[in-house]
């Protein structure tokens, strides 16, 4: 207000013009809201000229959904890796301010729209496409709790040193398979028998068909294996009576005559040996560094239909569905996959147990179907007559903003929306977004005909791990956990496929898209390649209450309209230099 102030002192009084670009748009008109509060609406018709929004999201930006969901490394791709990305998405608090207008958010149900006395509450059209549209899956809960195991039955053969470090994988049928983090062994007393591996608990979901039956036909059973760094198999020793060596008698012999009669040959052998064995265990070494591993003890294949079929009917009987407890317990034995014999009487190594708990939770969220989006495999399906039978394993839902967060656990957000920016007297969702400002002059600049993102089409994480303990020494960081990414499969249904365009999961509108203008009559438009039309336009309803003058620019896009010439002449005929 100052600022405004001392331009308007130093220009003899000529009212200053409110220029904001992007999200500074929305600034300007939360700061006119503010103004009009503090000071009256005498002093802004005094000191403001007109408010200019550049590239304006009145009604928000779908992009924004996308960058909580999936990331944005807000063109910063040269320095940011995924996970960066997505934190940074995450941590912006200024994102929700974004959020395109849903009635779930700054809609007819919102806390924060003034009453009709106050203001003119008139709510705009939401946007004829869902933001979000998600793949219908269930998804199958796999508990792993701590546990110790032993590991006297995997390295009594070693020929050297024992592990150091380990962890466990699991195969989900044939396709998937999620893995523990490595563990450092350690040992309980002396010697190999008192070695062990304390494992922390972890918990996965697995992205899975609709319905209880496609998922267990598409995973069937459930193998653990006991993974160490490495390459190859490990180095064993020969085999023993308490680890001594069997043939002892027989070795000392043969070696006398191998040194007396042979002791070059013997010499040439010994060195050739130490030669191969550093080769062996540099690329051992190396393999681990590369992240290269071989397997030192697995489970068979256990079937776990009927335990999971029967554990999700008793969780519907006793009314948790969705959200029950009760979980189908596994107890599976896991053995040294070389099976050698040991001891006096070559006894076969003991298997260890472990215990697993799995549950079968389907989607509870009430969404609506959507038409828009099908599988890839559709189309093809359409070729040989199967499209019906594809068409049942694979349909899409419409989603709105809150579903989708609150299944992604982004409860913060939710929270940020509902205390912060709803609660908010200026109303920064509402009030100052998409309700006309108190100025008596707009004049909108923007972008027009750029293919724009308006929707995502999101599926479950094939496989997320959620949890893990705060163990003491392990540094793995589990801190982002994205459940739901971009569906890369997601094709547009005929309908729809010659005036939209998708790529890599993202809805895009194009110059081909069919807008309804507001003040009547339909044309064929897109936005800037940031902001979808529908919410750049949106200045137009103020009309009547401000004069309104809309600058639409061919082809410039949303940053680099404040580069463009074009925009620079219509600025300076605003401003009387031309």
């Amino acid at each position: 207000m100052k600022t405004i102030e001392r331009l308007y002192r130093k220009s003899n009084k000529t009212p200053v013009v409110l220029l904001c670009h992007s999200m500074g748009c929305k600034i300007g008109h939360y700061l006119l809201n503010f103004l009009l509060l503090k000071v009256g609406q005498a002093w802004i018709d005094r000191h403001i000229h007109s408010y200019v929004p550049v590239g304006a999201p009145h009604l928000g930006a779908q992009k924004s959904i996308r960058g909580m969901i999936d990331g944005d490394k807000m063109g910063l791709d040269a320095f940011l890796d995924k996970d960066e990305g997505l934190m940074l998405g995450r941590s912006l608090g200024s994102v929700p301010g974004l959020f395109p207008f849903e009635e779930s958010v700054g809609g007819a149900d919102s806390t924060m729209i003034p009453p009709q006395s106050a203001v003119d509450a008139t709510l705009p059209q939401s946007h004829p496409i869902p933001t979000a549209i998600l793949r219908h899956e269930s998804s199958l809960r796999i508990s792993l709790p701590a546990q110790c195991l032993h590991l006297k039955s995997f390295v009594h053969n070693r020929r050297r040193l024992p592990p150091t470090k380990l962890r466990l994988a699991l195969q989900i049928g044939d396709d998937i398979i999620i893995r523990t983090s490595f563990v450092s062994v350690t040992k309980g007393g002396r010697g190999y028998s008192q070695l062990q591996v304390n494992f922390p608990d972890a918990v996965w979901l697995i992205a899975c068909p609709p319905t209880i039956e496609q998922t267990l036909s598409r995973y069937p059973y459930i193998q653990l294996h006991l993974e160490e760094p490495g390459a190859g198999s490990a180095p064993k020793q020969r085999s023993s009576i308490f680890h001594l060596d069997i043939l002892w008698i027989f070795r000392l012999v043969c070696c006398l005559i191998e040194w007396i009669f042979c002791c070059p040959c013997a010499v040439v052998w010994k060195l050739g040996c130490c030669v191969i064995g550093g080769v062996k265990k540099g690329a051992d070494m190396t393999a681990a560094l590369l992240g290269d591993f071989r397997v030192i003890g697995q489970s068979g294949r256990v079937d776990w239909k009927k335990g999971v079929i029967d554990t999700s009917l008793k969780t519907n009987i006793s009314g948790g569905e969705g959200g029950g407890t009760m979980m189908y317990q596994i107890f599976t034995k896991i053995q040294a996959t070389d099976g050698i014999r040991y001891g006096f009487f070559l006894s076969k190594p003991t298997a260890e147990t472990l215990t697993i708990y799995v549950r079968w939770e389907p989607c509870t969220t009430n969404l609506t179907t959507s038409s828009m989006v099908c599988h890839s495999r559709h189309k093809n399906a359409r070729k040989h007559g199967t499209f019906d039978i594809m068409k049942r394993d694979i349909s899409y839902n419409a989603c709105n903003i809150n579903q989708l967060l609150q299944m992604e656990g982004l409860t913060d957000a939710i929270h940020l929306v509902k205390e912060t920016y709803e609660k908010d007297p200026l109303g920064p969702l509402s009030l100052s977004a998409w309700q006309p400002p108190p100025v008596k002059k707009v004049i909108a600049i923007y972008g027009v005909n750029l293919a724009t993102e308006i929707a995502g089409v999101y599926r479950r994480n094939p496989s997320v791990r959620i949890s893990m303990s705060n163990t003491p020494g392990n540094n793995t960081c589990h801190a982002i956990k994205q459940l739901f990414v971009l569906d890369k499969e997601a094709k547009l249904d005929d309908t729809c496929s010659d005036t939209h365009i998708i790529e890599e999961g993202i809805i895009k509108e194009t110059r081909t898209t069919p807008q309804k203008i507001i003040g009547g009559g339909t044309k064929r438009k897109s936005g800037d390649g940031t902001v979808s039309y529908w919410s750049l336009q949106h200045c137009k309803s103020w009309q009547g209450k401000c004069d309104v003058t809309v600058h639409e620019i061919d082809g410039a896009e949303h940053r680099a309209i404040l580069n463009d010439k074009r925009f620079h002449t219509v600025l300076l005929e605003l401003l009387g230099c031309k």
